[in-house]
């Protein structure tokens, strides 16, 4: 299929910054644009639940300066050589760059 990514390819997200519309996640860049651009996640909203939808929008929208600025982070501080310290912080961050990269650099 035209356009879908195998194994081992690079997907890559659209740029950031990205902004919270409401209940969607537009990229800042088509910030006064009303042409109808496609938004990068759109919420919907499970009348089951508390309605959600622009706090959970609001993170996604934070998404790429939280993964860039981690990833700053883990570049000055040091793998730790002790258990403890900061061991399960620094786990956990190489975890989350894992997640939202596939890539623990």
């Amino acid at each position: 299929m035209k356009g879908t990514k195998t194994e081992g390819e690079s997907m890559k997200p659209t740029p950031g910054p990205w902004r919270a519309v409401g209940g969607a996640i537009r990229p800042e860049s088509a910030k006064g644009y009303t042409g109808g651009y496609a938004p990068i996640l759109a919420a919907h909203h499970d009348k089951r639940l508390p309605d959600n939808r622009e706090a959970n929008a609001k993170l996604a929208a934070a998404a790429p300066e939280l993964l860039e600025s981690l990833q700053w982070l883990m570049r000055q501080v040091p793998e730790p050589s002790l258990p403890g310290d900061y061991t399960t912080g620094y786990l956990a961050a190489k975890a989350a760059i894992h997640k939202a990269t596939g890539s623990f650099k």
